[in-house]
């Protein structure tokens, strides 16, 4: 079930917001997280038992590292005499958090991929093997897995302190408002409206403006355009006019924002509805002058969760120049692949970690040098060429997209 299926808009949402209204305040969170298993099972069924064990398991090392005493000093003071005698056993924890969050992500999005790369050069040696159909993965994993991760990193930081109530962990977890699309909430950022909020009338007619906004860019404008926009992708790229080919590429990017951002745009709408106030996810990304101003406007929350869980523990800018280009390289890998199990989305990702790379080195003071305007051309050519390249079926399809931009085609 999507925000855009009648029966959430004229079934599920009514009744929940009537009984979340009519409600005593204690067992407002208990409703709502009914409301979000049910919504998570409508359509995943069994599988809402996976977020049900990463709900549990999860809670439990949060309750682990707060037994150690986590939370109580700040990690980076761990060189000085007074630092705890336990702080490795919470690292071995944390560990053990992400390394179990990371295996059921693995598991359930990625094995048939990893698997199919060993099994396809051993079909084509004659070893029998064969590959393994890609089944569709638990709706929200990637979020609420890294949702997850942040909590228990928070947690071990003290940044966050770890929830006690498993009613009111699950929540954050399973709130259904941002759980299939995001924007990616981070604990912190929403422990004190778990524990008590109100919801106004202004909050909630805001929200609703906000959430009719999302309907409108999700229904009326994306989804229309990338029914024109596959119009054009299923002609062979060897007769596709320039003209057809720059459109769809056009097409296809502006779908995509008002996709994402239409999702984000109701999730925020439906939290307000309850009384939460949910971080923005697009700071109007088509208006950047660079491929790093971009990520600065483009889904903040996932460009935000790399930058301070993976580029900055592992070095981020401060081991030298080299080592700061291989971070950058190795986040956008990874954030290409947690776009989607696919080849293609690891090259869409290092096409950005390239580009950011190249700005780090001296593109970047180049560009701030060229009039505005020039470089609002740049930012919006090379990201657009790289979404040529995430729609692609695979590199080889790639390359002839590519292509079709910049060589006329044989069509009329």
């Amino acid at each position: 079930m999507v925000f855009s299926q009648p029966t959430f808009l004229f079934l599920f949402l009514p009744i929940v917001l009537g009984l979340y209204a009519l409600a005593p305040r204690k067992t407002k969170n208990s409703l709502l997280l009914a409301a979000s298993l049910l919504f998570y099972s409508w359509g995943e069924e069994w599988l809402v038992l996976v977020i049900i064990a990463s709900i549990g398991v999860n809670y439990g090392f949060g309750r682990w590292l707060a037994s150690l005493g986590a939370g109580e000093r700040d990690p980076s003071e761990e060189s000085r005499r007074d630092a705890p005698a336990n702080l490795g056993r919470q690292r071995w924890i944390v560990a053990l958090a992400v390394t179990f969050n990371l295996a059921l992500l693995i598991a359930l999005k990625y094995e048939a991929w990893l698997l199919n790369l060993i099994a396809e050069p051993m079909a084509h040696l004659g070893l029998g093997y064969e590959l393994r159909k890609n089944s569709p993965p638990p709706i929200g994993i990637s979020f609420f897995t890294f949702q997850a991760i942040s909590y228990v990193v928070d947690v071990y930081r003290g940044h966050a302190k770890a929830q006690r109530r498993l009613m009111d962990f699950a929540l954050y977890i399973a709130l259904f408002p941002q759980l299939i699309a995001g924007p990616i909430v981070r604990y912190r950022d929403i422990a004190r409206q778990i524990e008590s909020r109100t919801t106004r009338f202004e909050d909630f007619t805001e929200g609703c403006r906000r959430f009719i906004f999302g309907l409108a860019k999700k229904v009326v404008i994306a989804d229309t355009l990338i029914s024109a926009a596959q119009a054009i992708f299923e002609i062979p790229a060897d007769e596709v006019t320039m003209p057809l080919a720059w459109a769809s590429l056009v097409l296809y990017a502006v779908h995509l924002y008002f996709d994402f951002s239409g999702y984000s745009d109701m999730a925020i709408g439906l939290g307000r509805m309850f009384g939460f106030r949910l971080l923005e996810n697009f700071d109007y990304p088509f208006i950047c002058t660079s491929v790093t101003d971009f990520w600065r406007r483009w889904h903040i929350s996932l460009s935000t969760w790399f930058r301070d869980y993976l580029y900055i523990p592992l070095g981020g800018n401060r081991k030298g120049t080299v080592r700061t280009y291989f971070n950058l390289v190795t986040v956008f890998f990874l954030c290409g692949l947690w776009h989607g199990a696919a080849g293609i989305y690891i090259f869409f990702g290092l096409a950005h970690g390239l580009l950011l790379a190249m700005e780090r080195v001296g593109l970047g003071k180049a560009l701030k040098r060229l009039p505005r305007p020039l470089r609002h051309v740049y930012a919006l050519f090379t990201v657009g060429l790289t979404y040529t390249i995430c729609r692609s079926a695979d590199l080889p399809a790639a390359m002839e997209n590519l292509a079709a931009l910049f060589a006329p085609g044989a069509g009329d």
